[in-house]
């Protein structure tokens, strides 16, 4: 006589699915802080290197005319790094607080960023 089984079935706890959202929203929280990490790298290189051509350009000047045009060009090149590292950096935050969201509204959202 053959006695029929059935396949034993397991379901995942509440506590085994709250860990693997824990799981990975921390590894979506290290990798956005690593790309962070790089980003400021990043700008503190870009920025040092446009200091230097704004001193190098400050300390060959030959008038006030000179001058005024190297501080110029000094504040608007600053300007720029700042918003484009601002832009990047609102990026990788984006990113972080979209982890877990459906792709369709993933996509809502950044274009509205």
């Amino acid at each position: 006589m053959t006695t029929m089984t059935s396949p034993t079935t397991t379901t995942p706890s509440i506590s085994d699915a709250a860990m693997a959202s824990t799981t990975d929203a921390l590894q979506s929280l290290m990798s956005t802080y690593g790309d962070c990490r790089q980003e400021i790298a990043h700008f503190v290189d870009l920025r040092l290197a446009h200091n230097l051509d704004s001193w190098t350009a400050l300390t060959t000047a030959r008038d006030v005319t000179g001058i005024m045009r190297a501080q110029q060009e000094w504040g608007m090149q600053t300007a720029a790094d700042y918003f484009n590292g601002t832009a990047r950096f609102a990026q990788l935050f984006t990113s972080l607080t979209l982890a877990g969201v459906s792709p369709g509204t993933q996509h809502s959202i950044r274009h509205i960023v």
